[in-house]
């Protein structure tokens, strides 16, 4: 049984969404040197789900990634304070 490249790539996408969620979840809630300043906790999980998600689809839709990736920091930046991670 053979795996169409798409699939690999969508696979791989969504792997490589979910670890960089992961790290950043940790970023924000585990008490890490290289977070700094102060900011909401919650706002910048917010910030990193909606920016793994539409990582996970950067394949699909290139350009509406990047656009929510962008927004979405810029949403919160000016709504809540996320935090500074890195």
């Amino acid at each position: 049984m053979t795996i169409s490249r798409q699939t690999r790539s969508r696979v791989f996408d969504a792997a490589l969404a979910l670890g960089l969620g992961l790290l950043g979840l940790a970023e924000v809630w585990v008490p890490l040197s290289s977070a700094v300043g102060s900011g909401s906790q919650v706002s910048s999980s917010v910030g990193v789900v909606v920016t793994c998600a539409a990582l996970s689809q950067r394949r699909r839709w290139p350009l509406a990634s990047v656009c929510v990736v962008v927004g979405v920091w810029v949403v919160l930046g000016v709504v809540a304070r996320p935090q500074v991670l890195f």
